[in-house]
Formats: structure tokens, C-alpha cells, sequence
């Protein structure tokens, strides 16, 4: 999903807040600082960790990297 296509089904829902989900349930309120610009390997996933690896800074040692709008469930991650 792109970044226009993401605003658009936002603006589809009321203006209500938005939350992701926590570690091990329950959720979190998503904050600016849960917003970031980072790369994904795009040959890197697993079943269990997810389609992409990565969700890091630099591009290094990636085979496959693209850079990406990423939402963390905290600034911390």
C-alpha cells in the first residue's frame, strides 16, 4: 500500500484515534514518533517474522532493500 492510498482509507473513517497493536496484545496509540523512514529487505521475511526483514536505518547488507514508510508500536522499536 502507498503512502495517498493509506490517506485515503483514513479519510474514509471518522476522525477517531488510531492505535496498533502491542507486543503481546492490547493496543497502543500511534504517536509521531512511531513514524519513521527505514528499510526493508524485500527478499529478507519469514513466515514468522513477517513478508520483509529489516526495519533498519542503513540499507547495508540487504539484499534486496527498499525504503519505506515504517509504523512502529513504539518510538523504542
Amino acid at each position: 500500500m502507498k503512502k495517498s492510498e493509506l490517506i485515503n482509507v483514513l479519510n474514509s473513517f471518522p476522525d477517531l484515534p488510531v492505535v496498533v497493536t502491542g507486543y503481546e496484545g492490547g493496543t497502543n496509540p500511534l504517536e509521531k514518533e512511531n513514524i519513521a523512514l527505514k528499510y526493508v529487505d524485500k527478499k529478507g521475511g519469514s513466515d514468522w517474522f513477517g513478508q520483509y526483514g529489516g526495519g533498519e536505518d542503513s540499507p547495508d547488507g540487504m539484499e534486496d532493500p527498499e525504503l519505506v514508510i515504517y509504523l512502529s508500536r513504539s518510538s523504542t522499536t
